[in-house]
């Protein structure tokens, strides 16, 4: 890129990122630097992951919504991305509002009380009218997004399709209550359900218990009502080592409406340890 280039791309509107915890914000500033353009991101977390080195960033805790705000102006920002998780939800206590946002406080403290879906959808509609455009991790990178395909050598069973079934049922079950997107089952039965504190810490917790010979399957179901700009059901090359740990067959996400992050080390992991990994867009 010549430097007449470099500064006509400077001087378009810019696409920032709110980057979570996790490999999905990374991914997706990649996807940004594809398209000729130049993200800015505003780290959330405490930690400093290296692809940052490699973006224009700063680091402000979420709790600073005015920085957060003033930040995302001066870099001249006109589309949002939300992207990544939050590790530990903030209490009202910890934010600190100026006078421009004491309107927005009784919207933040209702949003807290809420389950994840419900803050998420507060959150956009403050920083819509905060004037920016948020946009979902997939409308920058389509190729993220699950297709209706079985991506593995491994193939599910009569018997994993059971098992897919009762998942399927219990992950929107489980998203109706905006608890969750996530399930286990195993002989037909539901073994396990997501919790606030993830899909990883889920299967984790069934680690202890895993079959001698694989079987049961991870469901990953987007909610009945799912806000599709932030918090798409993802799994990545982690889930598939966790899965496999928590004695699993497999796992079933929703074409269309998931993320497979680092797709083709997901499937090089789950062909390596015989799991299939499959998108449906409904139950077999």
């Amino acid at each position: 890129m010549t430097a007449s280039d470099a500064n006509a791309v400077a001087a378009k509107p810019r696409i920032g990122i709110l980057a979570g915890s996790g490999r999905l914000p990374s991914l997706i500033a990649d996807a940004i630097v594809s398209k000729g353009q130049l993200p800015f991101v505003i780290n959330l977390t405490s930690e400093f992951p290296k692809w940052l080195h490699n973006v224009e960033h700063v680091t402000v805790p979420l709790t600073r919504l005015s920085t957060i705000i003033k930040t995302l102006r001066g870099a001249r920002i006109s589309q949002l991305i939300l992207a990544g998780g939050i590790d530990e939800r903030p209490s009202i206590s910890n934010f600190l509002l100026d006078w421009r946002m004491y309107g927005e406080f009784f919207l933040i403290f209702r949003a807290l009380r809420r389950g994840d879906d419900g803050l998420l959808r507060a959150a956009i509609g403050l920083l819509e009218r905060k004037g920016f455009v948020v946009i979902g991790a997939h409308e920058i990178a389509p190729s993220l997004l699950a297709s209706e395909t079985v991506l593995t050598k491994r193939r599910p069973t009569t018997t994993d399709l059971v098992d897919i079934a009762a998942g399927i049922d219990a992950a929107i079950a489980l998203g109706h209550l905006d608890r969750g997107q996530a399930a286990v089952a195993r002989s037909g039965q539901i073994i396990a359900k997501e919790a606030r504190s993830g899909t990883a810490a889920m299967l984790t917790g069934l680690a202890a218990s895993a079959p001698q010979t694989p079987n049961g399957v991870l469901v990953k179901w987007s909610k009945p009502n799912q806000e599709l700009r932030v918090d798409l059901p993802a799994i990545g090359p982690d889930t598939i080592k966790q899965a496999r740990g928590a004695g699993l067959a497999g796992i079933v996400v929703e074409a269309g409406r998931a993320l497979i992050l680092d797709r083709q080390e997901v499937v090089r992991l789950a062909d390596a340890h015989h799991l299939f990994v499959v998108g449906l867009s409904g139950k077999p």
